[in-house]
């Protein structure tokens, strides 16, 4: 449609040029009339001149003059047709040249994209690798501490049933020690009552020999009583003082053993009453002492057991600590030196305290998102002022481009041709300019995209 437009406009423009040139060969035809006054012919003289006027020169100058008009209106059709040709090619080729730049802002558009969209999956896939990387690890780590604790555990429990057994050997060796000392207790006992039952048996027996000893001095007193009855009185008052006598023995030997066995019983009730209290003393040491021994063991093993529950709820709390400050650091930070950079801040700063961690993670996390959230707001407004940047720039290349092209349309045909080359070569600067500009700014934008942000937990400070 614009060649069509242009074609219109080169005619009509064509069209003067032609006109122009009829009237200048009709004024050089009439140059005799453009004459001076003074130098006019009289009307006599032209009168004279018509009457000897030559027709056969005039048919022939007029023939002539019909031949010059032909031929120059020929050159002029040939020039404007060579002139036409020269403009549509002109027209043609700055179309070429314009689809060609297009082709070429477009390739370069495209590849700068397809560079940005490599560069952005390339970190994308770094960062699943990364993240996948770290995720192995801390996987790997649960599962080290979780063998470590189930070691750890087994050890525990191995110690304690080692100390169970050797708690029940110790009882045991005191039971087989002190049943050892009450054998031998009774045992003694036993001993004892041996010697005293013999010595019960030995006094008996020196009785039964005394008393032999009395009736055969008594059988040898009455073997001649007919001897004897003369000496009756004397016998029987020897009778009677050895009656007497053995009387007095015999009580007396009576009392003193009835005194030795009551001696005896009452020492042997008194060993044994004072045997008897002391084993019952022994026994309820020896049962205090293991009750105590029992009660310190079950003791020891209730505040291992409560040691083991708070060693139990302090991993199980630092892990879960552990997983909400991963997950924390993640929702925060791209990248895995970001995370370590962040977790390395908190526990520098939050300390090993729950009270003091969850009130300074709390406020240091509220200062990191609020900082996070303006650096945020800068990239975002600096994006935009790029954005209208481009905006305002291909504005100006398009007002510019329908400056020119108002420029081409507006002026001479042959100035044309000039202000055409000089339009392309000013719209070509501007793209040279504008395309170089862009390319700076697409630079700088990703270069301060791939730097890597390590100090925002510095800044959010």
């Amino acid at each position: 449609m614009l060649l069509i437009v242009r074609t219109d406009q080169v005619v009509a423009d064509t069209a003067e040029p032609t006109t122009q040139s009829l009237q200048g060969m009709q004024t050089m035809a009439t140059s005799d009339d453009a004459a001076p006054l003074q130098h006019r012919k009289t009307t006599q003289e032209l009168t004279e001149e018509f009457k000897n006027l030559n027709w056969a020169k005039v048919d022939e100058y007029n023939s002539f003059k019909a031949k010059l008009v032909e031929q120059a209106c020929a050159e002029e059709r040939i020039r404007r047709k060579n002139w036409l040709r020269s403009e549509l090619e002109a027209q043609l080729e700055e179309q070429r040249e314009q689809e060609r730049a297009k082709q070429k802002a477009a390739y370069e558009k495209m590849q700068l994209q397809k560079e940005v969209l490599d560069a952005q999956m390339l970190e994308r896939h770094k960062l699943e690798e990364e993240s996948k990387a770290e995720q192995l690890r801390e996987s790997r780590e649960i599962l080290e501490q979780v063998s470590k604790d189930i070691e750890i555990e087994r050890r525990m429990a191995l110690r304690a049933k080692q100390q169970k057994a050797r708690a029940m050997q110790e009882i045991l060796e005191v039971t087989a020690a002190e049943r050892r000392l009450a054998e031998a207790r009774a045992k003694k006992e036993q001993e004892e009552d041996m010697r005293l039952l013999k010595l019960n048996v030995q006094l008996e027996k020196e009785a039964a020999e005394r008393s032999k000893q009395e009736r055969q001095m008594l059988l040898s007193l009455h073997q001649s009583r007919a001897d004897k009855i003369a000496m009756l009185a004397t016998v029987d008052k020897a009778r009677q003082t050895l009656y007497s006598r053995a009387f007095h023995v015999n009580e007396r030997h009576a009392v003193v053993v009835k005194e030795l066995a009551t001696q005896y019983a009452l020492k042997r009730d008194a060993a044994d009453q004072a045997r008897k209290e002391a084993m019952e003393k022994e026994a309820a040491a020896r049962k205090k002492a293991e009750q105590l021994k029992v009660h310190e063991f079950l003791k020891f093993q209730q505040e291992e057991k409560q040691r083991q529950k708070r060693m139990e709820k302090q991993e199980r709390y630092e892990i879960q600590k552990q997983q909400e400050l991963d997950a924390e650091v993640r929702g925060v930070c791209a990248t895995t030196a970001q995370q370590n950079a962040y977790r390395s801040f908190l526990r520098t700063h939050c300390g090993t305290s729950c009270a003091n961690f969850n009130y300074m993670r709390l406020t240091l996390r509220r200062a990191y998102f609020q900082e996070y959230k303006r650096k945020q707001e800068v990239e975002l407004r600096n994006r935009r002022e790029l954005c209208k940047r481009q905006q305002d720039l291909l504005i100006q290349q398009m007002e510019e481009r329908k400056h020119n092209k108002d420029i081409l349309v507006c002026r001479r045909p042959v100035a044309r041709m000039i202000t055409t080359a000089n339009a392309n070569a000013l719209v070509s600067q501007t793209e040279m300019k504008l395309n170089r500009r862009l390319l700076e700014e697409v630079n700088t934008y990703l270069a301060s995209k791939a730097q890597p942000l390590q100090d925002q937990p510095n800044a959010s400070i």
